[in-house]
């Protein structure tokens, strides 16, 4: 096995650029060679390890099938049992869904109910368009000797996309954008329309939204998260550059990945993605893939994996340590969950916009009870204009009639030309301009709420005084039209 470590720069993204997750240089390590047997016109397969939600599994592929182990603490194996590729073959779809050496290559999703094991393939969950997709939603069953069960077939029509499984329920999100839930892998009740399944990593659970894109020949695309509340979805999540569809639990973390190049990155749209693949197919172009984390689904760290080996990310596996970014068969970087730990954003801050949290890339801080946020997304999301002087160190923001300007650690802002005295300035930190966010939002025409429960400042476009006003002018219109037609009161 050959090991080398390195480092990633860090990608210094100015203000006039679009925002994406938090960029971060972790070290990885390179892991080469580390293979256990080679299979005819294969060749060396790795030991699969998967996390169940119980236990870990590992399936170590041999030339004629595989053997099973599991184990809580990825040191101590039990063996369970080895089974034959002719065994699997006596069940189409056993052979077809279970990662035998039949599919070596093929990621698979593995859950252990408690009572049952759940297989399922997932080549299809993030697919290049394509019209050689499943026409069933199915998955197999086994008992936990690994016996095989039944393959349970929930529709005909449509294939799934995601599943997870939470407090003793399962959730099934299909091609056709629904969302379902069983207690019983039976009975199938549908719960969402556009919203996935939820994902926890113990601590926070998120959802993500599904958008269908009539330009696409991929019917669904999986769009920013969207935060819990009582087990149930709450907010949506404004981050933005992350591709949710990837996004799975390694550990106590969300990670995703994606293999766009830096120009479809900041161009997140699916017309442009579509491109990009055609560019590939046409071309044989490979870009170097990112990867992002976060623990609350929120704040994310993003970082851009080296060139080598000039591929794409096949999948993420998780190791007792931490993760390995794997292409194919052949090649993997390893990311320690210790070293993540160190670099990916945290803070108990947020910030919303008409109910829509921010997931900046830099956190918000608090300074002298003042909470201080990265300027370019805020104003994005309200709708200001930003404009940069590098040499005075100065920014000035413009939304309607309203401009209030602002430099780098100084107390004194201008509104509307007038001189006003900030309690906090302005201040610089991972190359971002930190501005006080009740100052600044309130000068701009909004409205301001903080809620010291949940550690959240929320804004409002329209500020109480303007909402009653519209509702008094409306109400004075409803009025006179009743009046009118003689309409009593």
């Amino acid at each position: 096995m050959k090991k080398i470590i390195v480092s990633i720069l860090i990608l210094v993204i100015s203000i006039s650029q679009s925002v994406f997750a938090l960029e971060v240089y972790p070290p990885l390590e390179v892991v080469e060679g580390f293979r256990n047997i080679k299979i005819p016109d294969v060749g060396y397969i790795t030991p699969r390890l998967y996390n169940t939600g119980m236990e870990y599994l590992k399936i170590d592929y041999m030339s004629n099938g595989v053997d099973i182990y599991r184990s809580k603490d990825c040191e101590n194996w039990e063996y369970i049992k080895f089974i034959s590729d002719e065994i699997m073959y006596e069940h189409e779809d056993a052979a077809y869904m279970f990662p035998g050496t039949t599919q070596p290559s093929s990621p698979f999703q593995i859950i252990n109910t408690g009572q049952n094991y759940i297989v399922r393939r997932t080549t299809y969950d993030n697919a290049k368009p394509s019209n050689s997709v499943p026409d069933k939603a199915k998955f197999c069953i086994y008992d936990l000797d690994f016996n095989y069960i039944r393959t349970e077939v929930m529709f005909e029509g449509s294939y799934i996309i995601k599943m997870s499984y939470i407090d003793d329920v399962c959730y099934v999100t299909l091609a056709n954008l629904k969302t379902y839930k069983s207690q019983d892998l039976s009975t199938w009740e549908e719960i969402y329309e556009g919203i996935g399944v939820p994902i926890s990593n113990g601590e926070t659970t998120i959802y993500t939204t599904i958008e269908n894109d009539p330009n696409s020949t991929r019917p669904q695309l999986f769009q920013n998260p969207i935060i819990s509340k009582d087990f149930k979805p709450d907010k949506k999540v404004a981050v933005e550059g992350i591709d949710m569809r990837t996004t799975n639990v390694c550990g106590k973390f969300f990670i995703n990945y994606d293999n766009r190049d830096e120009e479809i990155f900041q161009a997140f749209d699916n017309s442009t993605i579509e491109k990009m693949w055609e560019s590939e197919k046409n071309e044989g172009k490979k870009f170097p893939p990112h990867v992002s984390f976060s623990k609350d689904g929120v704040y994310w760290a993003r970082f851009t994996l080296p060139e080598e080996p000039k591929s794409q990310i096949s999948w993420i596996e998780e190791q007792k340590d931490g993760i390995l970014i794997c292409y194919g068969e052949t090649y993997a970087y390893k990311l320690k969950y210790s070293d993540m730990e160190q670099i990916v954003p945290n803070s108990d801050i947020y910030v919303e916009v008409n109910k829509e949290v921010l997931g900046f890339d830099t956190p918000p801080i608090l300074e002298d009870d003042r909470v201080l946020v990265p300027m370019r997304f805020l104003f994005q999301k309200m709708g200001a204009e930003v404009e940069w002087q590098e040499a005075t160190q100065t920014a000035t923001a413009t939304l309607n009639d309203e401009e209030v300007s602002f430099s780098i650690d100084n107390n004194t802002a201008k509104v509307n030309g007038i001189a006003e005295s900030m309690d906090v300035p302005a201040r610089m930190s991972n190359d971002r301009t930190m501005v006080p966010l009740r100052f600044l939002s309130e000068n701009l025409g909004y409205d301001v709420q903080w809620d010291e429960e949940t550690k959240t400042a929320a804004i409002t476009t329209e500020s109480p005084q303007t909402q009653i006003s519209q509702t008094g002018v409306i109400s004075n219109i409803v009025n006179g039209i009743k009046n009118l037609f003689g309409i009593r009161q």
